[in-house]
């Protein structure tokens, strides 16, 4: 019992101790502030005393005042781990303080100044010491610097200090800075390990080089899925605008949007853009049709722009909404192989000799030429030579103001050449496992997991495209929800017609004038869609001429070789039936047919369409089909000779462009040259 007293004593004495420590923690943390304060007085009497003088006051002003920037901008840069709000604080008491030591150093310590500096100091010293009261230590408001002091070692990189940039409720960036003999990838190898320490999923750790500086690496730590949030498509942007304005397509985790341009770009005084291709990848269901729609719809809506689409797959379950307003829409495999020989074979030569001759290193707006979007769905699905039609566009077409958009599923050797994902920047969608490498590369070893997406999470991608800082390449998006009617919809109202241009019209030949001709969504039309090319018929000349080698109408006849039609195809012949004698034939090329006078073609025109009722709708190739053998003409022809008719008068505009109405009213039908 004797010794209670001592022990009381003695912790009493400790707890002092220990009271009087926290005090004088206290004051050390607390007192600087108010120091740093009491100084600036004796700083600018001190300033004031030696440059206060006439002749030397305004060069004192002027270069305290360049100083004053400097170390405010200094300060700024080297706060780059703090959380903006503490930069800017930072920031704002250095240009404060030596703002007003400046103007002291001029007037001397005299009223107002004194006031200035006892409420200024005051609020900026109190504002000191209730944030180091709410934050503590230094180690305390960077969290991720103390957090990683302890780990460095387990995650196989000894003395390497992390600075934090941000720290939100469910996302954390960081600056690592790597010790002497450690690279990005000996970090990158070790990204499984940080995730388990800091407890977020093996996807929830990224780690992007820094482009300037091998020693340092920016880690982002992602605790919860941040692209749960659905954003609805709302209409083509930039509307009238040109190929080279930019395309939105969709939202990074971070909220900010993304925004592509695919033609070449002039920098000014920065780095020039060059123009490229587009390969998306994805599983089916995982949403890469989504961007493609979205950038189509912006096209259609924009001057200077052509659109151009083959789709083998789906067809017009993708396009059904805007399909009537494309520029070609090809749905067949022999077709599409046709369409595309045409471009690289005949209408890229053109092109090219076109920019050539005006001194054009690239397409440029105002040109005289539009610019082509040629989208390719589902390209894997396409047969080994119509692949290497393609990959001999993606090296041609780059300066030509020819964009190419291709998509599909696994871009595996065997399924598309190797050489053509070396000529497309990727968008890579949800996909199988081991796939995503083939499009992303080196951003799967640093954290890009698009295979834990598959088809369960349709619209997330990653997009490492050029004009995107590289910083910005591991982090996800999700496009914009763009469903094709709704695409339709809001596209059509705002639609820009371009019309194909003669230069290009003549080098495609037949693939134009015999494009499917598609009907708007929700119509009819005398015109219907096909599989293949919608018979068109074309100018008749003679073998001689040389100017036109396709068969117009039926192959033969079979008089023409002395046997009787067939009236029974079902009938067979056997073996011991008797063997008709055949008659004479000749293998000469038959006599040239007579090309009908413009008069007769234009009265078989008036002859065909007198018949229809007031409101009928039709274009040029309805006409063409109907048009008798000997008045058949090309589409071309037939559009001038419609033109010239509603320019009378005989005809209305109709609903679309280049489609026409008989007359809605009585008197209008009834006055028709049609009717007479």
């Amino acid at each position: 019992m004797t010794q209670v007293p001592g022990q009381a004593v003695d912790g009493a004495g400790r707890g002092l101790a220990s009271a009087s420590a926290d005090v004088a923690a206290g004051w050390v943390r607390f007192t600087p502030p108010w120091i740093a304060v009491g100084t600036l007085p004796v700083l600018a009497e001190s300033c004031h005393l030696l440059w206060g003088g006439t002749g030397t006051a305004p060069w004192a002003a002027a270069g305290m005042t360049l100083a004053t920037a400097g170390l405010t901008r200094l300060t700024w840069r080297v706060s780059h781990a703090r959380h903006v709000l503490g930069r800017v604080h930072v920031s704002l008491n250095t240009a404060l303080s030596l703002g007003w030591v400046t103007v002291a150093t001029i007037t001397g310590l005299h009223r107002p100044v004194t006031d200035i500096w006892l409420l200024g100091g005051a609020t900026a010293a109190f504002a000191w010491n209730l944030r180091n009261a709410l934050h503590g230590t230094r180690d305390d408001d960077d969290r991720l610097r103390s957090w990683w002091q302890t780990r460095a070692d387990k995650a196989g990189l000894p003395a390497s200090q992390m600075q934090t940039i941000e720290v939100g409720e469910d996302r954390g960036r960081a600056v690592l800075e790597l010790a002497e003999g450690q690279t990005v990838q000996d970090a990158i190898s070790h990204r499984d390990v940080i995730a388990a320490m800091a407890g977020v999923p093996a996807s929830g750790v990224r780690i992007q080089a820094d482009p300037d500086d091998a020693s340092l690496a920016e880690v982002t730590f992602v605790r919860r899925d941040m692209l749960r949030q659905k954003t609805p498509y709302t209409g083509p942007t930039h509307v009238g605008g040109l190929p080279t304005d930019p395309h939105s397509i969709g939202t990074y985790e971070d909220g900010e949007r993304l925004e592509i341009v695919l033609a070449a770009l002039s920098g000014g005084e920065e780095e020039d853009q060059n123009a490229y291709h587009l390969g998306i990848g994805g599983k089916n269901g995982a949403g890469k049709s989504g961007p493609v729609l979205i950038i189509a719809g912006d096209r259609l809506c924009r001057r200077e722009s052509l659109v151009i689409v083959i789709d083998c797959v789906k067809k017009e379950q993708t396009w059904s909404g805007v399909q009537d307003l494309l520029d070609i829409f090809v749905t067949d495999k022999k077709d599409a192989k046709r369409l595309l020989r045409a471009i690289r074979d005949r209408l890229v030569p053109v092109i090219s000799s076109y920019l050539g001759k005006r001194g054009l290193p690239n397409w440029t707006p105002g040109c005289g030429i539009p610019a082509i979007l040629l989208v390719i769905e589902e390209v894997l699905a396409l047969d080994d030579d119509t692949k290497q039609v393609i990959v001999d566009l993606l090296r041609q077409v780059r300066s030509l103001g020819i964009n190419i958009i291709l998509s599909g599923q696994r871009w595996t050797y065997d399924a598309m050449p190797t050489s053509a994902r070396a000529e497309i920047v990727p968008m890579q969608f949800g996909c199988g496992s081991g796939d995503a490498a083939y499009l992303l590369g080196d951003l799967v070893d640093a954290g890009a997991n698009p295979e834990a997406w598959g088809n369960n999470h349709p619209g997330r991608f990653y997009a490492p495209l050029p004009g995107i800082p590289e910083e910005r390449h591991l982090i996800p998006l999700r496009s914009d929800h763009a469903d094709p009617p709704v695409v339709g919809r809001l596209v059509r109202p705002h639609y820009v017609h371009t019309p194909m241009p003669d230069l290009f019209a003549d080098a495609l030949g037949e693939v134009w004038t015999g494009r499917p001709i598609w009907p708007a969504p929700g119509t009819t039309s005398t015109t219907t869609p096909q599989e293949g090319w919608t018979p068109t018929m074309t100018d008749t000349t003679t073998p001689a001429t040389g100017d036109d080698d396709s068969l117009d109408g039926v192959l033969f006849d079979p008089a023409d070789l002395g046997l009787e039609r067939d009236e029974d195809p079902d009938v067979q012949p056997g073996p011991d039936d008797e063997v008709p004698t055949l008659g004479t034939f000749s293998f000469a090329p038959p006599p040239p047919r007579p090309k009908a006078a413009p008069g007769v073609v234009r009265q078989a025109v008036l002859d065909l369409i007198r018949a229809w009722p007031a409101g009928t709708e039709f274009g040029p190739s309805d006409i063409a089909r109907g048009l008798p053998e000997h008045a058949a003409r090309s589409r071309s022809v037939m559009s001038r000779l419609l033109s010239q008719l509603l320019d009378e008068g005989a005809l209305e505009e109709g609903s679309r462009e280049g489609t026409y109405l008989m007359p809605t009213s009585a008197a209008a039908h009834a006055a028709s040259p049609t009717r007479g």
